[in-house]
């Protein structure tokens, strides 16, 4: 085949250029008009139904006009390739249902759909004070009906248009593969890119989007006068159940560096179902507890079994000091594919056993978020009239971060009343409906909440069908929305962390921040001194606070969390099984804890604090000794693991006043201990059976340089009182108190080893006395 035949082959023309590349140059001039002639815009209006944007304008910068090849002369093709439009696996020929069909000329009108940032929330209130009676509920609320599978005749809460156009938009979807629906979607959704963020999951950022939007009453709850729920001597307590991987709690450990937080988790124990701790970046996987109901670490975790429910509950209760947790979160849910109609039915035992659950472990005044789906039964709307009566008040929510295509939303409860209920797990209808058509307000909620979801939803599925028949179209406000979103919601706009793998060092100096260089860190700790030298050294005893000291030194622990922690001493050393947070720097001694006597006597290895400096990233050293003190015994109780009895035990420091420090000798219990056989002045652990041995009392300083207290006598109250610049004030400053790493090298230890042992009871007149000789006198301030 000659070169004229190959060209013709390419050309509608038979005329052959000359020189081609002559022929292009004395093009250029006319190509240069073309450009000027049609803009993109113009051809857009010729060609937009068959060619999308970005491909007219590339034909347009080569020259492309319309009726006319591509040829120096307009020879060549005149209708540009169509692209492809082969979907999926779809085989040739296939014929898709009415509306599924590929349709590139499809459109979406944009500001039908408004991306807002800030939620409306619309609170239902219970100002009734009246109770329910349970026997009443059992014997002539409960209905039984049988097994239904369908919710085309549950109209009795939602418009029938609502409702039926919501299954039959629904429905059209289950001839698109599952591909073309995902990506559909996520073209579709304006909040699609927000993702997981820094955390591990998308459920992480819905709790992140609503405890925002709640004005933070999960994470920082408060009462109706803006006071924390939280006691001083307890941290943040939450609870995770059915809630599999985790990523609501990562988001409340993240969230709860005011207080502290731990949380207690109950989920089935089997692969994908399980809680994914060791994948925590954002938050602290030490403070987080998970418990599988009977035989705890070892059970299922079924929620479903009514005895690891019972189990649960007691673990809780006896974890928090019977006092129950502050919050409850409920995510559960399981696939439903190819009966997407009819999720709500098949969800209904799970929403019972998650409110059942919830209920029995929350504290008064506390607050339960669970997920639901559609609200169109009897049952359900039954359960959540139940909730409405146990809560001061309720609020149906989707927020932004549940895709609008989809039934999820979710139930807030907020203010638990103190009156407890019982469900019943085999009825179909929990609350008559006269009962629930009586409560106008409520039902009145219930139909106007799934009407204005309702329609949410079919326009959300619309728009993904529109997409799926488009695949150029793309909702382009996704960034903008993403960035809004995580600045309302007090979220970085940072990729996920990586796991440290910091040196020892390298982690002590990022956690001692500027303010404390590594090189103020010393190693030199406790002065041993006699119950004879107190009075001269201690000179004023508000200046000095004690703890009692059970090791033999006093080392720094450093942690980088997960198992990477190592005492700092001479030499640095990594030690297994400690249960320490990353960001933690810890002071205190190792010793042994023992509990029965004679050949039964078990012991334990512990780690007693005396103070820190770091916890779980709060630089705390510049605080109040007192306070500091308060902040590590929630920290301890966040860490504790009651179903970890392998891990080493960390325990606060049993702070006293120095004018009280002879109620520390009031508590000890002379224990023969096995090891050494003979006897040794024991004291017990708090909340425990065992003790430890007394090795002596550990005097710490509080006041810095030229400060010290006084007792006013005319305000009866303590004051702060400059010895340089004779400066009194009743509240204190940062200044005015010794950090933990200066006072760590103050210490004084009164060793009782020595003296006690012969006389106990002497010493203790002795100590008494020498304090009481340096207690202030009350001055006139």
């Amino acid at each position: 085949m000659t070169s004229n035949e190959v060209h013709k082959l390419s050309s509608d023309s038979d005329e052959e250029p000359e020189n081609k590349l002559t022929s292009n140059a004395m093009a250029r001039p006319n190509l240069k008009r073309r450009l000027e002639d049609d803009r993109p815009d113009d051809l857009l209006k010729k060609f937009s139904k068959n060619y999308d944007e970005k491909t007219l304008k590339m034909m347009t910068k080569m020259g492309f006009e319309p009726d006319k090849g591509l040829g120096s002369r307009g020879q060549g093709r005149k209708e540009i390739v169509e692209s492809s439009k082969q979907r999926g696996r779809r085989g040739l020929g296939l014929s898709m249902p009415q509306g599924l069909e590929s349709a590139p000329d499809a459109t979406w009108d944009f500001t039908e759909q408004e991306a807002q940032v800030q939620e409306a929330i619309d609170w239902l209130q219970n100002a009734s004070e009246a109770s329910i009676d349970l026997e009443e509920m059992k014997q002539e609320w409960l209905k039984t009906n049988p097994k239904k599978l369908s919710l085309f005749d549950e109209d009795k809460f939602v418009d029938r248009e609502v409702l039926d156009q919501v299954l039959k938009c629904k429905s059209v979807f289950d001839n698109l593969e599952g591909e073309e629906m995902r990506q559909a979607r996520t073209r579709s959704n304006p909040y699609e890119s927000i993702k997981g963020g820094i955390f591990l999951n998308r459920a992480a950022m819905k709790m992140a989007n609503m405890d925002a939007v709640l004005n933070y009453m999960f994470t920082d709850p408060q009462d109706d006068k803006g006071e924390s729920l939280i006691k001083q001597d307890e941290p943040l307590y939450f609870s995770d159940i059915c809630a599999g991987p985790g990523g609501f709690s990562e988001y409340v450990l993240w969230r709860s560096t005011k207080h502290f937080a731990k949380g207690f988790g109950f989920t089935l124990k089997e692969g994908a179902n399980d809680f994914k701790l060791y994948d925590f970046r954002s938050g602290s996987q030490e403070m987080f507890e998970a418990h599988y109901g009977v035989n705890e670490t070892d059970g299922d975790g079924d929620i479903y079994k009514s005895d690891n429910q019972e189990a649960f509950k007691k673990f809780v209760m006896n974890s928090t000091k019977n006092r129950g947790v502050h919050f409850v979160m409920a995510d559960g849910g399981f696939s439903v594919e190819g009966q997407e109609n009819i999720q709500e039915i098949l969800s209904k035992r799970l929403y019972l056993c998650q409110f059942a659950v919830a209920l029995s472990i929350l504290r008064p005044g506390g607050n339960f978020v669970c997920k639901i789906f559609d609200i169109f039964t009897s049952f359900s709307v039954g359960l959540i009239y139940l909730m409405r009566q146990s809560f001061q008040r309720i609020l149906i929510f989707k927020p932004v971060t549940s895709r609008p295509a989809n039934s999820e939303r979710y139930i807030v409860c907020n203010g638990l009343k103190s009156e407890e209920l019982e469900a019943d797990t085999s009825v179909e209808e929990i609350v008559p409906f006269e009962i629930i058509t009586g409560d106008q307000e409520f039902y009145s909620y219930i139909k106007d909440s799934n009407n204005e979801l309702g329609k949410r939803q079919i326009k959300a599925l619309e728009k993904i069908r529109v997409f799926s028949q488009n695949v150029t179209l793309i909702d382009s406000r996704q960034v903008d929305v993403r960035l809004e979103c995580l600045k309302a919601w007090k979220v970085p706009n940072e990729p996920r962390p990586n796991l440290s793998r910091n040196t020892l060092f390298a982690d002590i100096q990022k956690l001692c921040l500027s303010n404390l260089p590594i090189t103020e860190l010393s190693l030199e700790f406790q002065k041993k001194v006699n119950v004879s030298d107190l009075q001269s050294l201690l000179k004023n005893s508000y200046n000095w606070r004690c703890v009692p000291f059970c090791g033999e030194r006093i080392v720094y622990l450093v942690s980088g969390g997960k198992s990477n922690v190592y005492e700092y001493y001479s030499e640095k050393q990594r030690r297994d099984k400690l249960n320490i947070p990353k960001k933690t720097i810890l002071i205190g001694s190792f010793c042994q804890e023992v509990k029965g006597q004679s050949k039964g006597q078990r012991k334990q290895e512990a780690f007693h604090v005396i103070d820190a400096i770091v916890l779980n990233g709060q630089d705390i050293h510049s605080y109040h000794y007192n306070d500091r003190v308060q902040k590590i015994v929630k920290f301890c109780s966040c860490i504790e693991m009651k179903t970890r009895p392998d891990l080493i035990t960390i325990r606060p420091p049993k702070l006293q006043k120095c004018e009280r420090a002879g109620e520390i000798l009031k508590d000890v219990t002379w224990i023969l201990m096995k090891t050494v056989k003979e006897y040794r002045p024991c004291i017990p652990q708090d909340n425990s059976d065992y003790f430890s041995a007394l090795s002596g009392i550990l005097f710490v300083p509080i006041m810095n340089e030229h400060w010290t207290m006084q007792f006013s006598k005319t305000h009866r109250k303590e004051y702060f009182f400059n010895t340089k610049t004779k400066e009194s004030i009743y509240h204190g400053r940062a200044d005015m108190f010794l950090p933990s790493h200066k006072a760590m090298t103050k210490l004084l230890e009164l060793d009782i080893k020595k003296d006690s042992l012969n006389d106990f009871e002497g010493l203790k007149r002795n100590l008494n006395s020498n304090i009481t000789n340096i207690t202030p006198h009350e001055e006139k301030c």
